[in-house]
Formats: structure tokens, C-alpha cells, sequence
């Protein structure tokens, strides 16, 4: 049944975001996950039939691209973001991601954003990041009241949490 094809790619796309995934592959996994016989056209063409009206409905569940832009889902060793926003982050909080939609960047995630060239490590922008506390153009919960060690911890997981929401808002690039 189509609706289970259906259901089964819309579950890859919502998997794999915010990447593309080509049609093709899209819809051979898609035929694998439903049970059903190899594709054929006209469960191809049924299937695009219901991820474009998928689409129309909301662009959060379908999405067709005529390229497939360059986006790391995962942060790698030394994060990438789009230059665009890089240079978008300079002058505003808010910025265009490489699906062209505008995302808000609020204190530790623009200021991360703004070290994010592809050079640095994890390590690398801690200490950055540290150096911009101490210097007070970064601020913590709390700075006053807890040890350098906690502050290092705290900045630390803060990091991989604003990392991994950067690549769900499709800013880093592959």
C-alpha cells in the first residue's frame, strides 16, 4: 500500500535531516522499510504525488531542492559553518542557513558560530570560548559562583549541545 510507502519516507526524510536525500534512494529505502516489490514507476510516481502534496501541507515534512546543499547534520573534529552565516553573525543575531531560512543566534551559539571556520577543534574553541568569559564578552549561569573547573564543565557540554542544534539548523557544513 502506497500510504505505508508514504509513511516509511517520510520517516527517512524526517531521519536524515536536515540533509538532502536523492529521490531514488529515497525511494528504494522507502519500498525496503514498507515491505513492498521494487519501485516501479508508478509507485514512484504515486510516491512523489504524496510527498509534494506532503510538502504544500508543510515544508517541515517534505522539502524538494534542486541542489543538494553541502550540510553536516553531525558537528565533525573541527565544525565548519556556512561562511554566509559567518559573516551574517558579525552584524546580526539573525542569519540565513544554508536552506535559506532565518535562524535567530542568541550569546554562546553566536559566539561559537563566529569560531566555527573549520580550523579549530573542540578544545580549540573551549579555550576561545574561556577567554571570552573571562574577559567578560561572554557570559555563564552563575560565573561568580562556581569554580573555573565547573565553568570549564559547564562551557564543555554547552558546546556539543550548541554543536548538534547548529547542525539540526542546517549552519555547518560537510
Amino acid at each position: 500500500m502506497c500510504v505505508s510507502r508514504t509513511s516509511a519516507a517520510l520517516k527517512i526524510l524526517s531521519e536524515g535531516s536536515p540533509r538532502a536525500i536523492r529521490f531514488p534512494a529515497l525511494l528504494d529505502e522507502a519500498c525496503k522499510r514498507a515491505n513492498s516489490s521494487q519501485p516501479k514507476r508508478a509507485v514512484a510516481e504515486k510516491l512523489s504525488m504524496d510527498l509534494f502534496e506532503a510538502s504544500t501541507r508543510s515544508n517541515q515534512q517534505a522539502e524538494f531542492l534542486a541542489y543538494d546543499p553541502r550540510l553536516a547534520a553531525l558537528p565533525s573534529e573541527r565544525p565548519l559553518a556556512s561562511p554566509v552565516v559567518r559573516l551574517q553573525a558579525h552584524s546580526s543575531p539573525l542569519v540565513s542557513n544554508l536552506r535559506h531560512e532565518q535562524i535567530v543566534l542568541n550569546g554562546l551559539s553566536r559566539a561559537l558560530v563566529l569560531l566555527l571556520d573549520g580550523q579549530r577543534t573542540r578544545n580549540d574553541l573551549l579555550r576561545q570560548l574561556l577567554t571570552m568569559v573571562d574577559e567578560g564578552r561572554l557570559s555563564t549561569s552563575h560565573r561568580q559562583s562556581i569554580s573555573r573547573e565547573q565553568i570549564e564543565q559547564q562551557l564543555t557540554d554547552d558546546i556539543e549541545r550548541t554543536l548538534s542544534w547548529l547542525g539540526r539548523a542546517a549552519i555547518l557544513m560537510s
